[in-house]
């Protein structure tokens, strides 16, 4: 193997251990349903989901699903009181 991909793969785990390099800024996602599939959108902290519930009460199973399934990745990117009012809220309304 090429000496300067080693050295490019060596430098990639470096940078993937360092989660303040890297910031998500916006990613679209597609979430299977059990009645259909749903676009799903994170932009600049915010979620989207095109679900019929996600239009009238700006949340959803599929957007909360993401938030649990990205919440180590997400974390570091928010503030810790932004991030503890969610995840509270999250366990609130699943008990």
């Amino acid at each position: 193997m090429d000496s300067s991909i080693v050295r490019k793969i060596t430098k990639a785990k470096d940078y993937a251990e360092q989660s303040d390099r890297i910031k998500i800024l916006q990613c679209k996602i597609e979430f299977q349903g059990e009645n259909s599939n749903h676009k799903i959108e994170f932009d600049h902290g915010t979620w989207l989901c095109d679900c019929n519930y996600f239009s009238s009460n700006q949340t959803c199973s599929h957007s909360m699903a993401l938030e649990i399934f990205m919440k180590d990745i997400l974390a570091s990117q928010m503030e810790p009181a932004d991030l503890l009012s969610e995840v509270e809220e999250i366990l609130r309304l699943a008990h």
